[in-house]
């Protein structure tokens, strides 16, 4: 009985943690309609200051403190303030611009995240892992992009206590290398 316990546990569990941990394809993205003279480097973020469970509570904030652009989501921070703000805790984001998909094909996706994070891409939910948790890698996502160019991203993360990490990696079509996405790769307009 004492097996089967545990069995049911790890079962139930396992099953309650599929909605984030299968790989998934993201189909008919298109590029915003914007002029790339107008993009400046970096993303825009906007803070929030409290202690988040979870990222409904913080999609639901007004007002916020606009912070310092992002320059690339590659943020695994053991210690240290979370990302371009000056607290190492109770820090809520929502990050917006743009990321360059400049070939087209499949982009596969990796998000290391500490804690809560939903993602957009364009109109579509690219990844969500809405709760507290410690540092978490998503499976690959696929971005499936049919047309070269600049997408909206969206972005709402939320660091509780302790460590924090935010981070976004791909492969690249034609590509076998996993890195995390260079710098110039994001933008903003003003």
């Amino acid at each position: 009985m004492k097996n089967f316990r545990l069995f049911l546990l790890v079962f139930l569990s396992a099953l309650a943690y599929q909605e984030y941990a299968i790989a998934q394809s993201i189909e008919n993205l298109k590029p915003a309609p914007i002029n790339e003279t107008q993009l400046k480097n970096g993303l825009n973020v906007t803070y929030y200051y409290q202690m988040f469970n979870d990222i409904e509570t913080l999609e639901q904030e007004q007002g916020g403190s606009k912070g310092k652009p992002i320059g690339n989501i590659d943020s695994p921070t053991p210690s240290g303030n979370v990302l371009t703000s000056d607290k190492n805790m109770g820090v809520g984001a929502h990050i917006t611009g743009f990321i360059k998909f400049d070939k087209k094909g499949n982009y596969l996706l990796t998000i290391l995240s500490n804690d809560g994070i939903k993602l957009t891409v364009g109109d579509k939910l690219v990844y969500e892992n809405p709760y507290v948790h410690a540092d978490e890698k998503s499976n690959p996502i696929t971005l499936k992009i049919d047309e070269p160019g600049w997408y909206d991203l969206k972005t709402f993360y939320f660091q509780k206590k302790g460590t924090s990490a935010l981070q976004f990696s791909w492969v690249e079509p034609n590509s076998t290398e996993q890195k995390i996405i260079p710098a110039e790769f994001f933008a903003h307009l003003e």
